[in-house]
């Protein structure tokens, strides 16, 4: 078990690799007439890989029927607001023009326990395929795995409170990540290169991240 950290100095060509690897294992799937499932997370770097993703989809012309997104975290908010993770993929989505489905992990008029059964069954009917998302620089989460009772707890989909944060989360569990048939960790900036190579010089902390980083073989895509 090992894991491949890459060290990108341009921001263009870690945007760019990070889409190179989505599109690989996508049309790895698709040319065996199967379902892609990828599980992507928020925040302000996947934005740009998500775009080109897209895009190369569309200009591959591969099958987006085949295609589903899943989310790895969400806060509980209303899906229109720019603190939702659904919001901001399926906004990207809509400006893409793409035709893909995005399964939405909170649904407002559901409330919090019944979204989060309903996506707990939904990920009993799938494996994840492909898993990107980043992590915390300062605490190492992972979705919204923050600490390691949630590690320890989280065997199904999980609703979690973080200390300091406005609004509740639905996170996936850490054995849905770990089973997820690849694994794409991204970062930018000094903090988190040093967190990762910490890491991989035998660092151990109780985080998610080292966690994922020691039980897992996973890439790590990094920009500084």
């Amino acid at each position: 078990m090992k894991n491949k950290i890459k060290i990108f100095p341009s921001e263009r060509d870690f945007y760019e690799e990070c889409k190179k690897r989505l599109i690989f294992a996508t049309k790895k799937r698709l040319g065996e007439l199967k379902n892609f499932n990828v599980a992507l997370s928020g925040g302000r770097t996947p934005g740009p890989i998500y775009r080109l993703f897209f895009d190369e989809i569309i200009k591959l012309n591969l099958d987006q029927n085949l295609i589903n997104i899943y989310l790895t975290d969400e806060r509980c908010v209303n899906s229109e607001s720019n603190d939702s993770n659904y919001n901001l993929i399926s906004s990207i989505i809509k400006k893409t023009k793409i035709d893909i489905k995005i399964h939405k992990m909170y649904d407002q008029d559901l409330g919090i326990d019944e979204s989060c059964c309903n996506y707990e069954k939904k990920l009993k009917e799938i494996k994840i395929n492909f898993c990107l998302m980043g992590f915390g620089e300062n605490d190492g989460h992972i979705a919204s795995i923050f600490n390691y009772e949630d590690i320890r707890k989280s065997k199904n989909v999980f609703i979690c409170n973080p200390k300091d944060a406005p609004f509740k989360r639905i996170s996936l569990p850490m054995n849905k990540i770990i089973e997820s048939e690849e694994r794409l960790f991204i970062g930018r900036g000094v903090k988190k290169y040093n967190r990762i190579n910490k890491l991989s010089k035998g660092s151990k902390d109780k985080s998610a991240l080292a966690y994922v980083f020691n039980n897992s073989a996973s890439n790590y895509y990094l920009n500084f």
